[in-house]
């Protein structure tokens, strides 16, 4: 990336980030070259992020109605725990969602990419989202 400063530094740290990116890959169809300007098209195979947080959202209901059961039998937890079992539970059904074959997709983009320093970049000119289909 020309500027890599809006992007997360450590995918490691965060288990649904690790997938995400684990699922994705591409295939470069066409480079037009101009100097130290370029325009790359792409095929990018990537999760079907509006399918997935379809699931989520059901999957999540369903966990939010266990977590009320648990508070109206008298289970009491603190509030870190609270939270790191629901975050778990969000991983764990973000993950398996984006594990499954039927929800990748193919979406054509197309790249921007300079050379900066001998090496080539994606230009911050790229809409990124087209990698994943979303539009501006």
């Amino acid at each position: 990336m020309e500027d890599a400063s809006e992007l997360p530094t450590d995918q490691e740290a965060d288990p649904v980030l690790s997938q995400i990116f684990s699922k994705i890959s591409y295939e470069v169809k066409e480079v037009k070259q101009d100097g130290d300007k370029a325009t790359v098209k792409l095929t990018v195979k990537h999760p079907n992020f509006a399918n997935i947080m379809e699931i989520a959202q059901t999957q999540l209901a369903e966990v939010a109605a266990k977590a009320l059961e648990s508070v109206a039998d008298g289970e009491t937890k603190d509030e870190a725990a609270q939270q790191e079992e629901m975050t778990k539970m969000i991983t764990d059904v973000l993950t398996e969602a984006m594990g499954k074959d039927e929800n990748l997709v193919e979406t054509e983009s197309e790249l921007i990419v300079v050379k900066i320093d001998g090496k080539w970049k994606v230009s911050k000119d790229s809409n990124m989202n087209s990698l994943f289909g979303i539009e501006e």
